[in-house]
Formats: C-alpha cells, sequence, structure tokens
C-alpha cells in the first residue's frame, strides 16, 4: 500500500536492486527483440532468422557458424525443401538477410552471410554481424551505466590501416538487393577509395553493407 505522499503525486516510484540492474543494464545479458521490426519483417524466415540474430549480436564474437541441418531446423524449412545449398541460399538465406539488412537502422545491426563447404559439398553457414553505430554508441552507454560509469577502453589493437578489403561472393551478391540498379564494382572501388587510410573494421563485411546502404540512400543508381 502506497502513503498517503506518493498517492497525491499520482507517481509511482520503483528501483531494482544492484544486481538485477546490472543484469538488466548488461547488453549481453538479454535479445532485445524491437517489436516494430519484426511487424516490419514480412518474409518468415526474415523473421525467425532476426529473432536469432539479435541473440547473437552484443555477445564478444562477432560471427556465427551454424550447420545447415541446424540452420533449416531453426527456420522450420520443409525437410523436402531446398535441399541443395544453391536453392537453400536463393530462397531462404539471401531473402531473409536482405530483409533483415533493409531494416537495419531499426533493427541495429546489419549481417552479412557466406556458405562454409567441407571438400565439394557446402554443411554450415557462417553469419557476420555489425552493430549500427547508433545501436553501438546506445549499447557502450548502457553497459557504462551497468558499469557504474566506468570508462571503456578501446581493444589494445586494431588492424592495420590500408588493408584492401575484399567482399565474399555472398556480400556482393547481397548488393542487388541492398542497392537495386547501382554497379556492384563501382561501389567496391568507391569504399575502397573512402575507405584508404582508415584503420580496418574489425567486422569488415558489415562495415562494407553498411557504408553502401549509407552512401546509395536518397540517390538514383551510378
Amino acid at each position: 500500500m502506497l502513503n498517503k505522499k506518493y498517492r497525491e503525486t499520482g507517481k509511482l516510484y520503483y528501483s531494482f536492486g544492484q544486481m538485477l540492474s546490472k543484469n538488466i543494464l548488461a547488453p549481453r545479458a538479454f535479445a532485445r527483440l524491437r517489436c516494430h521490426v519484426v511487424l516490419a519483417l514480412r518474409g518468415k524466415y526474415a523473421v525467425t532468422l532476426y529473432e536469432i540474430l539479435e541473440a547473437y549480436v552484443n555477445r564478444r564474437e562477432n560471427s556465427l557458424t551454424v550447420s545447415l541441418e541446424e540452420f533449416r531446423s531453426w527456420l522450420k524449412v520443409a525437410e523436402d525443401a531446398y535441399k541443395d545449398w544453391k536453392d537453400l541460399k536463393r530462397n531462404v538465406v539471401l531473402p531473409a538477410v536482405d530483409e533483415i539488412n533493409e531494416h537495419s537502422e531499426e533493427g541495429g545491426f546489419f549481417v552479412a552471410y557466406e556458405g562454409v563447404s567441407e571438400g565439394k559439398a557446402f554443411t554450415k553457414i557462417r553469419f557476420t554481424l555489425a552493430k549500427s553505430a547508433a545501436r553501438d554508441d546506445r549499447d557502450m552507454r548502457l553497459q557504462g551505466k551497468a558499469r557504474r560509469g566506468r570508462v571503456f577502453k578501446a581493444p589494445a589493437s586494431l588492424p592495420a590501416p590500408g588493408v584492401r578489403y575484399e567482399p565474399t561472393d555472398a556480400v556482393l551478391e547481397q548488393l542487388r538487393s541492398l542497392a537495386p540498379g547501382w554497379d556492384r564494382q563501382n561501389l567496391l572501388a568507391t569504399y575502397r577509395e573512402w575507405s584508404q587510410g582508415k584503420a580496418a573494421a574489425d567486422n569488415p563485411h558489415g562495415a562494407f553493407l553498411g557504408w553502401v546502404k549509407r552512401f546509395t540512400k536518397g540517390q538514383a543508381p551510378t
């Protein structure tokens, strides 16, 4: 029961204990799904993949490798559908990844993928995640509060500047839907020129896709 003082204000005040506060605010503790992003995604595979990747984006490793069998189980792909890697990539992986990247600013991260082969057959798929700048800033602020204002230090070393970026075939394929009508090789050349002399990104594929989206936004293909 609230005392008279708080009843008169019409406001309710509450607090969390120190241990609970740390866990609530720690970015790696929970997958914070964004309802408006889930509602905006139209493909059933995109929705499920977004929910799964959101649980991984705050982890220390920015990549996730999973067997195709487990991936199919995650997304509930019918056993008799898309058994060949090319069909699975064209009908499930690429549409889902493209749609997630279309909503990357709202969702808070970009994703790139590539098939992993063992011998002549593709057996696994690797996803590489990169937070958007706004998401990264917000998470750092939240984590800073959880650690009672401790200053975060930059990594001891970053990749050397001037490293020539080389996209995978899967990343180049994603440009078809991320930047329709744009010349992919021209985009790649422009990005290399823009990034020349800058420290290489921790997640080069995600950084490239994020740059493409920003660079082409509101502009006609050239």
